[in-house]
């Protein structure tokens, strides 16, 4: 099976923890910004992401449950201390075709050619995470792409602020030697070389698939997290430290850096936090 390279994330949210100037100016995050401010107002068909700049640092608690179906756009997640983001030359739009449910979904958009500029777009909860708690969404992949490095799809990260901002578990996608996709377990938190737990069954292209992550929090060898695809465990990793940080951010989107074709979008609906299966 092929080996994708997996370059670090941490893009991402160094604004968010007044890190911007310790991280290089590639890796600052570009806000997208739309017409509409999150007032209350119910998001319509063609609205570009409410303009969301990365909220400050509290030490509230992710309050579970919690959902989006992004039935009011993307003030689903600055309502909750969260927001969304993207390169210039991405973007995040809602679309009424295809959904999973409800009226709308949400489009990211992003062009994966190498460069390092329009990689990623993506949209945020943050704060004090439960010790262990379910996290989910659907997509839709529409066309198929190979991947010669990171395409993820959710993206955990931890930190100490107002410090130590760093990667935790990546479920990216990687293509294998019959070129489907896959899913892949990616922990930056056991060993010095990444560990991978990759998933037996490929992705549906042009159908909506869920993915489930079931994250148990542990400075010590106790932890767990697993990887579940359309309700079958496919992925997981046990007994190891999987999060000594007292403050997270959990990613939904696109983020992609090298793939062919080199322009993709992922649809995403229907993202839930549970304390339960």
């Amino acid at each position: 099976m092929k080996r994708a390279r997996h370059r670090r994330h941490l893009p991402s949210i160094a604004v968010a923890l007044g890190l911007s100037a310790q991280l290089p100016l590639a890796c600052e995050p570009k806000v997208t910004v739309g017409d509409w401010p999150c007032t209350g107002r119910p998001a319509q068909t063609g609205d570009a992401g409410a303009p969301n700049e990365p909220a400050p640092i509290t030490f509230d608690p992710v309050a579970l449950p919690w959902s989006s179906g992004f039935e009011g756009g993307f003030c689903d997640f600055a309502r909750v201390d969260g927001f969304c983001y993207g390169d210039p030359g991405a973007s995040y739009t809602l679309v009424t075709s295809p959904v999973h449910s409800g009226r709308f979904a949400a489009a990211f958009s992003v062009r994966g050619d190498g460069s390092n500029r329009a990689k990623q777009v993506r949209c945020v909860r943050q704060g004090r995470f439960p010790m262990e708690g379910y996290y989910s969404a659907w997509y839709f992949i529409p066309a198929f792409a190979t991947n010669l490095d990171n395409w993820n799809l959710l993206h955990f990260q931890g930190a100490d602020p107002p410090a130590d901002l760093r990667n935790l578990w990546d479920v990216s996608l990687v293509s294998d030697d019959s070129n489907a996709l896959r899913l892949r377990l990616l922990s930056y938190e056991s060993l010095l070389d990444p560990e991978y737990a990759d998933a037996m069954e490929p992705i549906p292209i042009g159908a909506w698939f869920q993915i489930k992550v079931r994250f148990r929090r542990a400075s010590n060898a106790t932890g767990e997290l697993s990887v579940f695809q359309d309700g079958e465990l496919v992925a997981q990793m046990t007994n190891l430290v999987t999060d000594d940080t007292i403050w997270g951010q959990l990613y939904v989107g696109n983020y992609a850096t090298d793939l062919m074709p080199v322009d993709s979008t992922v649809f995403v609906d229907d993202v839930v936090f549970s304390d339960r299966p």
